[in-house]
């Protein structure tokens, strides 16, 4: 019999396998754990907002729900209802930057992995999300943002 349970944080990678046979009335439990680092191509607040202002070709993705994507985003952003439709809508040759709400939230690095096993190479994780956007004090547009007066 085979169990396995793997743990997944955005920077390791932890695998632990266990297997328990029973032999001549005996019970045995062998465990067998890996851990390694997952790769994941990061990019600052900085260098994203450089990116913006010098109107580089990128497409901005923001990973988090709907309700979520029209309440607040970095601007320029566009969303995708599901995995499938990211999938038939981007190409793998453009640059693509993921980002979700902050350095904890699993969306980004969901849309990541997903991106990344498909085989698109030009890809980046802006981990620090809306929230270490806006506490630069850096525009954001969306239904719950007040228009300047």
């Amino acid at each position: 019999m085979l169990f396995s349970f793997g743990y997944y944080n955005p920077y390791v990678q932890v695998e632990i396998y266990t297997k328990i046979t029973y032999n001549y009335g005996i019970l045995y439990l062998f465990c067998r754990y890996t851990v390694f680092e997952v790769s994941m191509n990061l990019i600052s607040r900085e260098d994203l907002k450089a990116k913006l202002d010098r109107g580089d070709r990128f497409v901005l993705v923001n990973a988090l729900g709907e309700w979520a994507f029209r309440a607040k985003r970095i601007p320029g952003s566009i969303h995708f209802m599901d995995p499938e439709e990211a999938l038939k809508t981007l190409n793998p040759n453009q640059e693509i930057v993921v980002y979700c709400s902050n350095p904890d939230c699993p969306a980004s690095i969901y849309a990541f992995r997903v991106l990344d096993m498909r085989g698109y190479q030009k890809l980046w994780r802006y981990a620090g999300g809306l929230e270490d956007w806006e506490s630069a004090g850096y525009p954001l547009e969306g239904e719950l943002i007040a228009s300047p007066e």
